[in-house]
């Protein structure tokens, strides 16, 4: 569906873009995973001197969960069809993927946790982000944050 998307003439170009990134040839990863690794190493080169790196977990506050019926059922978000309010401008769901790009495209780990509650009640959060297979880094530090905060870690139960 994807390929057959990427393809149609009909669509605005961006949204478009989007379906062919989907889809792209093998050169094309190749270029984009050298990139990939260049910023990797530059990440890594922070990391030898800092433990993590603090950043917002989404650019706004939690806000309520609702999926419109006639959503993309793979990927929701790609053309941009739900919109949210953010400082009573509308703003496209998908900005919200912002920050966790850094985690997910660099293979790094990151631990997302609430510090507060915005004026809707709902929590805001940030998120910790270390070096590759510091995994523990980014967990103990949300841990001793949540602490410091003056709550003290939930647990699941059994643990």
């Amino acid at each position: 569906r994807n390929l057959e998307m990427s393809r149609r003439s009909d669509l605005p170009e961006e949204e478009a873009a989007q379906y062919r990134d989907l889809v792209q040839p093998f050169y094309a990863w190749a270029r984009d995973n050298e990139e990939r690794a260049r910023l990797r190493k530059a990440f890594e080169e922070f990391f030898e001197q800092w433990d993590v790196l603090l950043m917002p977990a989404t650019p706004t506050q939690a806000f309520p969960h609702a999926v419109p019926p006639d959503m993309v059922p793979i990927f929701p978000t790609l053309t941009g069809d739900r919109m949210l309010a953010v400082d009573g401008e509308d703003a496209p769901y998908n900005t919200q993927l912002f920050w966790h790009m850094f985690a997910n495209l660099l293979y790094l780990p990151s631990t997302a946790f609430p510090v507060g509650v915005g004026s809707s009640g709902l929590p805001i959060g940030l998120q910790a982000l270390s070096g590759g297979f510091r995994d523990l880094t980014c967990l103990r530090f949300a841990g001793l944050l949540h602490e410091a905060m003056g709550r003290p870690a939930d647990r699941p139960r059994g643990f």
